[in-house]
């Protein structure tokens, strides 16, 4: 060790540069911020949201591992009367055959996944188009996506698209 320190004291760029290809490996938590709109679009009522992507990796808390990927994607967002396990006919994994409430809106996503969509008050469920399927999430209450718009406010939403994602417990 004490032959090292001569080195380390002359070489300190290069002690510098192998710092930041060490930090250039740690991969960040994923963390997803909303979209600035411009204020020609601003959300009086209703919602402002991103749909994100996720495949490869994770921890089960959600963390990309290292081959996991978040990227956020263009789809079309579907807003749907609320919608219940009850009503609809459920496909593979998170996806869903056919749905008996209605289509009450839908927005489609820019290139990154951000959207926005003045919407009435009311109760939703948010489904997304997946090729020719659609998907959704169920939540605790079964009740799919579930979002409530109230007067004169705006809900944020992050909509995860995860079926080519792995969660791994214990990372």
């Amino acid at each position: 060790m004490n032959s090292l320190i001569p080195y380390l004291v002359k070489n300190n760029r290069a002690i510098l540069l192998f710092a930041l290809v060490c930090m250039s490996c740690i991969r960040p938590k994923t963390s997803v911020e909303l979209p600035e709109l411009p204020p020609q679009t601003k959300v009086v009522q209703g919602v402002i949201g991103k749909v994100l992507f996720k495949e490869g990796e994770f921890a089960a808390s959600g963390e990309l591992l290292k081959n996991g990927k978040a990227y956020g994607v263009e789809r079309l967002v579907l807003f749907y009367e609320r919608t219940s396990l009850k009503e609809v006919e459920i496909g593979e994994g998170d996806f869903v055959k056919y749905i008996s409430t209605e289509v009450l809106d839908s927005v489609t996503s820019d290139k990154y996944g951000n959207f926005s969509k003045n919407l009435p008050e009311g109760n939703y469920s948010i489904f997304i188009k997946e090729s020719d399927r659609l998907y959704s999430k169920l939540e605790d209450e079964d009740y799919f996506l579930p979002m409530k718009i109230e007067k004169n406010s705006s809900v944020n939403v992050i909509i995860e698209v995860d079926y080519k994602a792995v969660y791994k417990s214990g990372q």
